[in-house]
């Protein structure tokens, strides 16, 4: 294929599975023809479990029943044949003369099972799709490169991204036609055209105008190209005014009314964290952090959170926080645990010290794998109904927790009509502790009690629910994000569990051969590294060295960076390519992102990453690829700067009051403290003996046998201290 290096951005945000507008469901077909089986039929737990025999057996297998992804194979028993990305199916594709249909998703997607059971399991869809199409299945989750390619091309196309996502291609890998969600036939969920539709005309076309067909792909694929090359324009100029023009952004975006920004509510942590540091700005009408305290206090009250177990849900379908989409991501909560993190440091809020506290403990409960990696996802949907697991009837409150029954239906606004379907109610504050204890007539530490212990009673009889679906992928660049949340997390809040945590999660990376691998699951390693996977893993053992002083995480950071910069920086232009050559070849655009969606850019995180090693390591190597990078994507940043909020990070560090700190001896809690109580956004720590690796750490001991400490700017440093006082002094001066 051609191969195009290209600056690939996203011109919305991509941030979850696109919900239509209703819910009915079309009835199920009743006759089925079977597909061909070439492989073995394997035990598993399947969600689509439609096409059984007399025994129980499914009717069907096909390609993907060999696949390691849990996405894929909840599709090894549809009707369809589908086959995983590849050569081979690019290879068959041509062979046969036919398009490609390519259906990306993941496990623990609402909309992407729904699509699932209306069509893929339909027979007579099925048909259609091993007639006339070489059907392609793909993980978004282990495969984001083929996954944001085709994102920008179902943007270009049908002007809106989700997933599920379905993508027409020609048997070169061009997309000629695309969207999201599609129902089975036309009049299902008031639909002009129904899949099965789409799939005839397009085949059709394909087989009558094949150049026309072909030659329509080539201008998307044009299209996408010239688009983004337009954000290629100049260099990043004057940083602080890049960060002033990103706050003006966001306080123009921003839902006064509701906090946060949109109709739909996503978590966005990265903008978070950038108003923190947004705050100390001195520009007219400055209300970040109120616009970051408002936002995170809306969460933490809402139905975004889950009161009953800890951890955030994926997004609210509602402006006010309220109505989750009940997935959980591992992502999301790794994020937030920062961002909350930090935000306690800035206000010292009670409340975000006790959602990063949940929040850590679902993360070690309920997502953390038997060899120190986290999971990956958890679904939305238990018994094939969205939200089941987590929502609540007055009686089944008044069954679970009858002492506290009364304190928790008035605080979470539980009544029989509900706010859900079926007179069911997503928990979410509805008043003030003080509030609903005065309405009690109640003690607010009596009433604070009776929540505390009512919750668990609530989290004890939901484990006796049944489960919504896990998906058990251990995902190399999400537990990155993680190492760093609860490195940092168990730093600032002195708890040395999450700081091992951490550690665990880290020596359970997938390697193979020296390299980082994407994922693993079930032992079954998944394919090469990604970029992201590279550079949140990096960050996140610079922060395990920070917070534990152990070389070996600076010197596997320093490792990986070394293989990042070999596979995938762009020696010409810059930053870093979202694959290494191999992936790069099977697609027909190489991509290099610096736009952050759900998920941070790899080449967002990584600034920060080479300014923190650069620095650690006094390298000016290191410094030429910030520089270099910084220059690849300076002037798309400069015009659209509240679209790389994590990029900003970068070069606020670069614009602000960055400092070198060592602090030197045993029993030094009084200095720690200094760091771990207050929030200074731009300092690398280094402690230890660990001048080989970091130059600057030459000569500043423990003096008079007294813990001291040192504060260095550009490697000069002020006098060295015991006293606490004159630590935070020395670490608040300019």
């Amino acid at each position: 294929m051609r191969h195009f290096q290209v600056l690939l951005v996203l011109t919305t945000f991509v941030v979850g599975c696109e919900k239509p507008r209703t819910v009915a469901a079309p009835a199920a077909p009743d006759v089925a023809k079977p597909v061909e089986a070439p492989i073995p039929y394997e035990e598993r737990d399947d969600y689509h479990t439609r096409h059984l025999d007399e025994a129980g057996k499914p009717k069907y297998v096909n390609a993907l029943a060999l696949e390691a992804s849990p996405y894929l194979r909840q599709h090894a028993h549809n009707p369809v044949n589908w086959v995983p990305w590849g050569a081979e199916a690019f290879a068959q594709a041509k062979a046969q003369g036919r398009p490609i249909l390519l259906s990306i998703g993941y496990s623990t997607c609402h909309w992407c099972h729904v699509m699932a059971e209306e069509s893929f399991e339909d027979p007579e869809i099925a048909e259609l799709m091993n007639t006339r199409y070489v059907a392609v299945k793909v993980d978004r989750e282990e495969r984001p490169d083929v996954d944001s390619l085709y994102m920008t091309a179902v943007q270009r196309i049908a002007g809106r991204g989700g997933w599920p996502m379905t993508v027409w291609l020609t048997p070169d890998g061009e997309p000629f036609h695309a969207a999201t969600y599609i129902p089975p036939r036309k009049g299902a969920r008031g639909a002009q055209k129904g899949f099965d539709d789409f799939l005839i005309e397009w085949s059709d076309k394909f087989a009558t105008d094949p150049s026309g067909v072909v030659a329509a792909a080539k201008r998307v694929t044009a299209d996408v190209i010239r688009s983004q090359q337009l954000n290629m324009r100049g260099g990043l100029g004057d940083g602080r005014r890049t960060l002033e023009l990103a706050l003006d952004m966001l306080q123009r975006s921003y839902d006064a009314t509701n906090h946060g920004w949109g109709r739909q509510k996503f978590p966005m942590p990265s903008r978070i964290r950038f108003l923190l540091r947004a705050a100390r700005y001195d520009v007219a009408e400055n209300n970040a952090l109120d616009m970051a305290t408002q936002t995170l206090d809306a969460m933490a009250r809402g139905g975004i959170f889950d009161h009953v177990a800890g951890g955030f849900h994926r997004y609210t379908t509602d402006p006010a926080w309220g109505i989750p989409h009940f997935e959980k991501m591992l992502y999301d909560n790794a994020m937030l645990i920062r961002a909350y993190t930090e935000a306690w440091q800035r206000t010292k809020s009670p409340l975000y010290a006790e959602v990063v506290r949940r929040t850590v403990e679902y993360l070690l409960r309920e997502m953390r794998a038997p060899e120190g990696g986290f999971y990956a996802a958890t679904d939305a949907d238990s018994e094939r109904e969205e939200g089941k697991f987590f929502v609540w009837t007055p009686s089944e409150i008044d069954a679970a927790a009858p002492k506290q029954a009364e304190a928790l239906k008035t605080y979470f606004g539980v009544t029989a009509r509900g706010n859900f379907e079926g007179g069911a109610t997503v928990l979410r504050a509805a008043m003030s502790m003080k509030d609903a204890a005065a309405g009690l007539e109640m003690p607010i530490a009596d009433f604070e009690t009776q929540i505390v212990e009512g919750l668990e009673e609530l989290r004890v009889a939901r484990e006796k629910r049944i489960h919504p679906h896990l998906d058990d992928k251990v995902i190399s660049a999400w537990n990155g994000l993680a190492i760093d949340a609860l490195a940092y997390a168990g730093f600032v809040f002195a708890e040395s569990a999450w700081i091992d945590a951490a550690a665990a999660a880290a020596a359970a990376l997938p390697t193979e051969k020296g390299l980082l691998r994407r994922s693993v699951t079930s032992g079954r390693i998944g394919p090469s590294a990604f970029a992201d996977d590279y550079a949140f893993v990096i960050a996140g053992l610079l922060t395990l060295f920070e917070v534990t002083a152990d070389a070996a995480h600076l010197r596997r950071a320093s490792l990986l960076q070394a293989q990042l910069d070999a596979g995938y920086r762009d020696v010409q232009a810059g930053g870093y390519f979202v694959s290494n050559a191999q992936h790069a070849s099977e697609l027909p655009v190489r991509q290099k992102l610096y736009y952050d969606g759900a998920i941070p850019s790899a080449n967002s995180v990584e600034l920060l990453n080479l300014i923190r090693l650069a620095t650690l390591r006094d390298d000016r190597e290191l410094v030429g690829r910030r520089d270099e990078l910084l220059a690849a994507f300076g002037g798309s940043v400069a015009a659209n700067p509240a679209g790389a909020t994590e990029m900003l990070l970068g070069i606020d560090w670069l614009a602000g009051d960055a400092k070198e700190v060592v602090i030197a001896g045993e029993s030094a809690e009084a200095l720690t403290a200094v760091l771990r109580e207050n929030f200074f956004p731009h300092y690398i720590l280094a402690r230890g003996p660990h001048a080989a690796l970091v130059p600057w750490l030459e000569g500043k001991v423990a003096r008079n046998d007294r813990p001291t400490a040192y504060v260095c700017r550009a490697y000069t440093c002020k006098l060295p201290t015991h006293e606490p006082a004159e630590f935070a002094r020395q670490m608040r001066a300019p």
